[in-house]
């Protein structure tokens, strides 16, 4: 059962990782300045595109933050002592990522997106980082 702290936790802890996306947004946006001005690119387009990318990876470093976070609470509250252990380092978080970036690429291989070679290539650069 998980208790209220556990859930303020993982919320504080995904709005650190928000945080982060958000100072990685206002460096994205300086660079478009830059697009615009020197490579005469469209500034609706390219702010558009900033703004969307911004707000994916957001909501990915938010999710990624919170269910690592979560996931810790959890396995801190278990009963199996090595469960316990296990916790109290980054290895939540980490795996988090790694089903994620996972997810990620099964999507686009779903959607047609890339072939089963890639696909596997791609889930094969994702295992060394877990």
């Amino acid at each position: 059962m998980l208790d209220q702290d556990v859930l303020q936790n993982s919320h504080e802890a995904g709005v650190g990782g928000l945080e982060s996306e958000i100072l990685n947004g206002f460096v994205s946006f300086i660079k478009s300045i830059y697009k615009c001005q020197k490579k005469g690119k469209d500034p609706k387009e390219v702010l558009k595109h900033t703004a969307i990318a911004t707000l994916k990876g957001g909501v990915r470093s938010y999710g990624i933050a919170f269910g690592g976070s979560l996931l810790g609470g959890m396995m801190h509250n278990n009963a199996n002592q090595f469960i316990q252990n296990l916790s109290n380092g980054s290895i939540p978080t980490m795996v988090v990522g790694v089903g994620v970036g996972s997810c990620e690429i099964l999507i686009k291989y779903f959607r047609g997106k890339i072939n089963s070679v890639e696909c596997l290539e791609k889930l094969g650069e994702k295992t060394p980082n877990f």
